[in-house]
């Protein structure tokens, strides 16, 4: 177990599958699986290993949260970095200088990053989930 905020790019590599154990953003535990695929009917909430590719064509590692993957808000596609996360969804609207932040985090200015292309590494019904990001948005509302 450990907090979602601290999971890393090797903890995703070597585990693809991570159960949420609950929490809010900065308090979220998660804890590794053996699972390497998901159903649509899961009980529980999973996050998924899941690659990233930028605008400028710069390819990123991070996870989501594959099983119902009808709207970003579900989804919660994040980029894990080693100087941090990068969050593409909110559940409250962000400030301009957590955002700054983050694209120093990827180093790259923010008009370089969307549009973002992913895709779940972890099938979801036998099926990949993938999709695309075209800017950092929050409850439903572009950022």
């Amino acid at each position: 177990m450990k907090p979602l905020r601290e999971l890393t790019i090797e903890d995703l590599s070597a585990t693809p599958v991570w159960r949420s154990l609950g929490g809010a953003d900065s308090t979220a535990l998660v804890e590794p699986t053996g699972r390497r695929s998901l159903s649509e009917t899961e009980a529980d909430t999973f996050l998924a290993a899941t690659s990233f590719v930028l605008g400028n064509g710069e390819h990123q590692f991070g996870f989501c949260s594959p099983v119902d993957d009808s709207g970003l808000d579900y989804l919660q596609p994040v980029i894990v970095t080693p100087q941090g996360q990068v969050r593409l969804w909110f559940d409250n609207p962000v400030q301009p200088a957590v955002l700054a932040e983050q694209w120093a985090n990827l180093g790259v200015e923010e008009r370089q990053v969307f549009p973002v292309e992913f895709e779940c590494l972890v099938p979801v019904g036998g099926r990949t989930v993938k999709g695309t990001v075209r800017n950092v948005a929050s409850m439903g509302s572009a950022v």
